[in-house]
């Protein structure tokens, strides 16, 4: 006790300063939460796994559907049945574990480094918006960006003294890392390569080294069998999933040093995969200039100015997360794996370190503070002008789906649903209805069988593979057919056994990303050969299920939404 006190009478500024600051932070995201609103589609699947009857289930079901790893997922099962599953709740949950991150960021910092780059560190940690989204949106990667810097500090701890606290710190952190988020396995590629050739040049713990490590990669075991079993899996789908999905371009890693050190967050405003800034469209824009072009430049100065200085402890904090960060650009633009700016949250956090770093280097101490204080005022200014920004406006794929089919469609239960995208994860804004269990997405991804088979029927299924999906699908593409299997199972198992003026309602969410099914499916018919296949199966399946519904059913009416670009169609049986 008598330590602790001595410890807050000497550091009483940096205490009150970092309490003040998190509880800034804090109400901050507060605000932003209550603006959030709507889950999008990854916070969806998000409640659909963490939302099984049990843990068990919830791994299993990970598993069977989805890359991500379970931690996250875990907890939030357990939150979910304390507190229940509303969207606050849930966005609740992401802001409480990732908060955290404000105090540890200006301890680990001053341990590592000096308190001027601990306390800016800490304010662009609270302020940035990056952080502040992934801290809110219910997914792992607020967890991530904690973990990650946590990580890398017990990684230099561990170097430099081999302390039985800071390799065992190192272990489980890096344990905790694998089971929230499989991409960190190049992360950890990355620590081996560095901290083996740091042991091996200074000739010293060269066995404690790699004893620590050897036990770190055999709890993570599991979690690297899993992640070459993903991606043999998605790149042997009907569609590839890295090509098919994530379009990578050049200008992502301007959009990644935006999103990193100033408040613009192009792709994540604009909610669709592989759009990325071109900052010479922008270079007559000057209101972008000056609150997105001079913060990213301010921040490159103080990465540059850091890097000179020589430092070993910024060196080994660095250089895995840096060597990490070029490795998945290089592995993106080859299509070898999956690419948006969020999948780079685990070296997030050592950048605005390094960048915090960086400018306490700066000797002229009143220069760096103002320099520090232009970065934070115009991110502060963009995030009040910008009327796009993430933390007031979320353009939320699916959104009000909830209050739609409540209380416009007026969903009754003895409707029959149906919904080509993902329709089991979409239950959650829905709660009435016979939901037809089909999922042509999951399906063209292979983890959904019975959905393919239900389309195709078994014959044709048992053919298709990716080399020949695209020649497969060809007569049914060109020539506009329904497939048998297709049409026999909707007549037989839904539109025939329908009662007098029940209801078949057909949610198309895939409009999101298409603007409408003719449109997506001209386009795709037009440049056939270069086409995305996931795109133009979608839009044929979302065709024939349509063109089925108004042979068999009368059309009482559509709703577009045309914010979020759903469309509803509502048939009725005569």
């Amino acid at each position: 006790m008598d330590k602790i006190k001595k410890y807050f009478n000497d550091n009483k500024i940096e205490l009150y300063f970092i309490s003040i600051l998190t509880i800034i932070a804090f109400v901050v995201r507060l605000i932003a939460m209550n603006n959030i609103g709507e889950l999008a589609y990854d916070e969806i699947a998000s409640w659909y796994f963490a939302g099984k009857k049990s843990v068990f289930d919830t791994v299993l079901s990970l598993l069977k559907e989805d890359v991500n790893m379970p931690f996250y997922y875990i907890i939030l099962h357990f939150w979910i049945k304390l507190f229940g599953d509303s969207e606050k709740s849930m966005h609740f949950y992401s802001l409480i574990i990732s908060i955290p991150l404000i105090p540890l960021s200006f301890y680990l910092m001053k341990s590592l480094f000096n308190k001027t780059s601990a306390y800016y560190a800490s304010v662009l940690f609270a302020l940035n918006t990056f952080c502040i989204y992934y801290s809110l949106e219910v997914s792992f990667y607020g967890l991530v960006i904690l973990f990650s810097l946590l990580a890398s500090f017990a990684f230099v701890k561990m170097l430099e003294k081999f302390e039985k606290k800071y390799v065992i710190s190192f272990i489980i952190i890096h344990t905790l890392l694998f089971y929230t988020f499989s991409l960190v396995s190049i992360l950890s590629l990355f620590y081996l390569i560095v901290g083996f050739s740091y042991v091996l040049i200074k000739k010293r713990n060269i066995k404690d080294f790699v004893i620590a490590y050897a036990i770190a990669l055999v709890f993570a075991l599991p979690v690297i069998i899993i992640t070459i079993k993903n991606y043999l899996s998605l790149n042997s789908n009907i569609c590839l999933y890295c090509a098919e999905f994530f379009r990578f371009s050049p200008y992502a890693i301007y959009d990644i040093l935006e999103n990193f050190f100033s408040s613009e967050n192009y792709q994540l405003n604009e909610h669709t995969l592989g759009v990325y800034r071109d900052i010479f469209d922008n270079l007559s824009n000057l209101k972008y200039l000056f609150l997105v072009l001079v913060p990213v430049l301010i921040s490159l100065f103080a990465l540059i100015k850091g890097s000179l200085s020589k430092n070993m402890r910024l060196v080994l904090f660095i250089l895995p997360s840096l060597f990490a960060f070029v490795y998945v650009i290089l592995l993106a633009s080859a299509d070898a794996i999956c690419f948006q700016t969020k999948y780079l949250v685990f070296v997030f956090p050592v950048f605005v370190c390094w960048c915090a770093f960086g400018l306490s280097l700066i000797r002229n101490k009143i220069f760096g503070v103002v320099l520090f204080c232009i970065l934070i005022y115009l991110n502060i200014m963009y995030t009040v002008l910008s009327p796009n920004n993430i933390l007031n406006y979320r353009n939320v794929e699916i959104g009000n789906l909830d209050k739609v089919v409540s209380n416009i469609v007026e969903i009754k239960n003895d409707d029959i649903l149906f919904i080509p995208f993902s329709s089991n994860k979409l239950k959650m804004y829905i709660n009435k209805g016979n939901l037809i269990p089909f999922s042509f997405d999951e399906a063209l991804l292979l983890k959904d069988k019975d959905s393919l088979r239900f389309y195709f029927g078994d014959e044709l299924y048992k053919k298709i593979n990716s080399n020949n999906a695209k020649d497969v699908f060809y007569e049914y593409i060109f020539e506009n057919k329904i497939p048998l299997s297709f049409e026999n199972n909707m007549k037989s198992k839904y539109f025939n056994n329908m009662k007098k003026n029940q209801r078949f309602i057909y949610i198309s969410p895939y409009e999101k990303y298409t603007g409408s099914i003719d449109d997506s499916w001209n386009i795709g018919i037009e440049n056939y050969k270069y086409a995305s296949k996931f795109d133009l199966f979608m839009s044929k399946v979302s065709r024939d299920a349509k063109k089925l519904a108004d042979e068999n059913l009368k059309f009482i009416k559509k709703y577009k939404d045309d914010k979020r670009n759903y469309s509803i169609y509502i048939y009725e049986k005569n």
